[in-house]
């Protein structure tokens, strides 16, 4: 057990590590596989945030417990700390809105695309057809677009009730077989105004269809509203104190960001968020001198493959290392990554975590990966004992251990049991 004031990555019993790579050669990336329960919050995340004292940190949390328990911990290192709680979204003390790390055209299409999510649509036969969630996609964007346009006009920056604004007023009627929108004439005249306007041509999607096929596309768009709008997320997007990820790069910050196992209704602005978080910590540091973060941002993400797929991300995480920053992807198993990203890029996020670590698990894929790992029978792997944990390092000769006895690392004790005591 370590008790040094410097950021380390404990991954079991006997392993502990810098995450300095001046230090150690290898990328702080890391893939940590295992099934629900099976202690990879208290052995992974948990020691984390004991040996974190340096840099900047995003955690994702299942578990308010754990912002409670840690966030007077890094008050005491000098951190400022965010609570972004998508649990709750009143009681955030941050707020992030979508809209605001929009500047380009295609960023509102992507933005559209994690609205809409990566499932395809159902045909009337039953079949997956693209169509619909194309179409739902172009549809958004374009309201979207449009109320950046009047934002710009006004002066000020666009906000996502812009967007709702105009959703919620929009109205759609049948009009000689065809259908028509009030919308319609404010795209017309964003097109009076700029001929080439973008916008104008995605709502063609909508207007002019028939109108069986408009409220087929509209019932898309509907979903994806209305699993992402709630009162309380429009509270929490107006709270003054903005997530800045320029700022998050420069001064040490811990930001939580709580989603909840059961409530899925917030998951969507979870998945928008790490979207926006990647890229822009991405273009910022590509806009710096020395095209690299200040201050390194690590980021823990749980759950990884549960949610929206992140644009592009097998493209960051490759030059990730060379921009200071790294991720912990929690995960249930590989082939939930393979799900969700397909097998290349599935293959590409993996290759370039020069750490993996795995808690045991009955997916055949991974079991399969893990022998092969580990050149042992797949036998052994599907009967590992519940507290042993396999731990592969680029460089290094894999290493079975016990799982991280995070209970007993004296910072933990030195925090906690003082703590306890006290009351």
């Amino acid at each position: 057990m370590m008790t040094t004031k410097e950021n380390v990555t404990c991954l079991a019993e006997g392993c502990i590590y810098p995450t300095d790579l001046k230090k150690t050669g290898i990328n702080a990336n890391e893939i940590i596989i295992g099934p629900t329960r099976s202690g990879k919050t208290t052995s992974v995340i948990e020691p984390k945030l004991l040996h974190t004292f340096e840099g900047s940190l995003i955690v994702n949390v299942t578990k308010r417990a754990l912002v409670d328990k840690y966030a007077s911990v890094f008050r005491k290192r000098g951190y400022q700390v965010w609570d972004l709680n998508l649990a709750n979204p009143e009681e955030s003390n941050v707020s992030y809105d979508p809209f605001h790390y929009v500047n380009k055209d295609k960023e509102i299409i992507k933005l559209a695309e994690t609205m809409v999510g990566s499932e395809t649509s159902a045909s009337k036969e039953g079949v997956a057809d693209p169509y619909w969630d194309q179409s739902a996609i172009s549809g958004l964007a374009a309201i979207m677009g449009l109320a950046k346009m009047n934002a710009e006009s006004d002066g000020r920056e666009v906000c996502f009730q812009d967007f709702y604004t105009l959703y919620s007023a929009m109205r759609v009627r049948e009009n000689q077989g065809g259908c028509v929108t009030n919308l319609d004439p404010l795209f017309d005249e964003a097109e009076r105004k700029c001929h080439d306007h973008e916008y104008g041509r995605m709502w063609r999607t909508i207007r002019g269809n028939s109108s069986k096929t408009a409220h087929c596309i509209l019932s898309v768009m509907n979903n994806a509203v209305d699993k992402l709008m709630t009162d309380e997320a429009l509270q929490m997007m107006n709270n003054r104190q903005k997530i800045s990820f320029e700022e998050l790069s420069n001064k040490k910050t811990v930001l939580f960001i709580t989603t909840s196992p059961v409530n899925k209704t917030m998951q969507k602005l979870s998945d928008m968020f790490f979207t926006d978080a990647f890229r822009m910590l991405f273009e910022y540091a590509e806009s710096l001198p020395k095209k690299e973060l200040p201050l390194p941002v690590h980021l823990i993400c749980d759950d990884f493959a549960t949610g929206c797929k992140i644009p592009d991300f097998n493209e960051y995480i490759s030059v990730f290392c060379a921009k200071k920053i790294s991720v912990s992807l929690l995960l249930q198993s590989e082939s939930q990554l393979t799900c969700m990203y397909g097998k290349e890029e599935a293959t590409t996020i993996i290759n370039n975590c020069d750490t993996y670590v795995y808690f045991g698990g009955m997916d055949s894929q991974t079991c399969e990966s893990i022998s092969k790992r580990r050149n042992i029978p797949v036998e052994d792997v599907y009967t590992m004992p519940l507290e042993q944990v396999m731990i592969f390092r680029r460089g290094s000769k894999p290493v079975t251990a016990r799982r991280y006895q995070t209970y007993e690392d004296p910072i933990y004790k030195e925090l906690f049991e003082v703590r306890e005591k006290e009351r």
